[in-house]
């Protein structure tokens, strides 16, 4: 017998599941599922019987009458393969000969300054996004110059990259500070669910302290099936009637499992829980309890709080880099040491790098910069001259 329906919505697809139950050879109840294909799935319905076929030896392996037997997956999947494995085969030479010639280009490279000539969109598409080349011009250690094309990169990695020079822009900052965002994501979330949490445990607790069990009738049992454009699963939902303390007869529907609404019929009884003041505020008994609201409560203040003090700590250094970009008095300074941190994006880990320069005054100071990607600090050794802002009315700061 098919008991339960339900869809499963993403993004590109869906995916259809049925709920059955049949009884084996051996006289064990057997309940599972399956997926089906949406044909399949229409054609079933809630509470109908269902043809099954099953192994002997092992019940729980079964399938339903229509689904057949899937000779045509591994056929295309097989095709695919021979067509797929030769063009994996030059991709991944290909890309093992380029992964080499990086490593040795970051082992064994001459690093020099490079200036930008161009800026462009290619034909290739990532996730239906256009990538981004830079082609930039630098002399070697004999002084020929070269023209070279970077690899092609996201529009956010391109933005602010300018021919004849490096512009630095908001949004190329805050992708530098990403951990702002990741703060305020969680914050966000956190809270959401923070307020959500302590509404749910007062309510909890007021039926705990508060709510009062009685016997109602069982009025009446539905089936609300699953179908593409409504309910994305079956629900057996059981309608009652019980008399609060006032006398008045209230009505409520409360959803149960598939064995209690096959056992409960019109006319027995069924134990409710409801809160004295508000009796359309019903529910079966035993069902609730406040550990979901005080775990999802726990939760949330964890979000909260890392949330929040990441976006303080980390949004105070954007506010100052930038400012520092906009108004800071320029300065030439010297790389004293570049080092590897603790902070990863994107599952790379991020550096540092450490520089000394004087100010307007003449007075030295140093500075460290913060989580830079690893190829822009192994474009830079200790020694090399690099451009500093620093604020006037406070040098040390830059």
């Amino acid at each position: 017998m098919v008991l339960t329906k339900s869809i499963a919505r993403g993004k590109n697809e869906r995916t259809y599941r049925v709920g059955y139950r049949f009884l084996a050879s051996d006289g064990t109840t057997i309940r599972t599922h399956a997926q089906v294909s949406p044909g399949l799935w229409d054609r079933l319905a809630e509470r109908e019987p269902v043809r099954v076929t099953y192994l002997k030896s092992d019940p729980r392996v079964s399938r339903l009458e229509g689904a057949g037997p899937d000779r045509s997956g591994p056929a295309i999947l097989t095709l695919i393969g021979l067509v797929v494995a030769p063009i994996g085969a030059v991709v991944f030479f290909k890309g093992v000969r380029g992964i080499a010639r990086q490593v040795r280009l970051q082992t064994e490279g001459t690093r020099t300054y490079a200036t930008v000539i161009d800026v462009a969109p290619t034909k290739m598409r990532i996730n239906g996004v256009a990538q981004w080349r830079i082609r930039y011009r630098y002399q070697d250690h004999r002084g020929r110059t070269y023209g070279k094309w970077s690899a092609a990169m996201s529009p956010e990695e391109a933005e602010g990259w300018k021919a004849g020079e490096t512009a630095v822009t908001f949004l190329r900052l805050l992708r530098r500070h990403v951990l702002v965002l990741f703060g305020a994501f969680f914050f966000c979330v956190g809270l959401g669910l923070l307020i959500a949490g302590i509404s749910e445990a007062l309510r909890e607790r007021r039926f705990e302290k508060s709510g009062v069990v009685v016997n109602a009738v069982v009025v009446g049992k539905s089936l609300a099936r699953a179908s593409r454009d409504g309910n994305s699963s079956t629900r057996y939902e059981i309608a009652y009637r019980f008399f609060a303390e006032d006398g008045r007869p209230v009505e409520g529907v409360n959803v149960v499992d598939v064995e209690e609404w096959e056992r409960l019929e019109p006319g027995r009884p069924f134990k409710v829980t409801y809160l004295p003041g508000a009796p359309d505020a019903s529910r079966a008994e035993g069902t609730g309890g406040i550990a979901g609201p005080l775990i999802m409560s726990g939760i949330a203040i964890v979000f909260v709080f890392v949330g929040g003090t990441l976006s303080v700590v980390t949004g105070r250094g954007l506010v100052r880099t930038w400012r520092l970009l906009r108004i800071g008095q320029p300065a030439r300074g010297s790389v004293i040491a570049i080092r590897e941190t603790q902070v990863t994006v994107n599952r790379q880990r991020q550096w540092e790098i450490r520089y000394r320069y004087q100010d307007h005054v003449g007075r030295t100071h140093e500075g460290t910069s913060g989580p830079v990607a690893p190829h822009e600090a192994q474009a830079l050794t200790e020694g090399d001259s690099i451009d500093v802002r620093f604020d006037r009315a406070e040098p040390a700061s830059s």
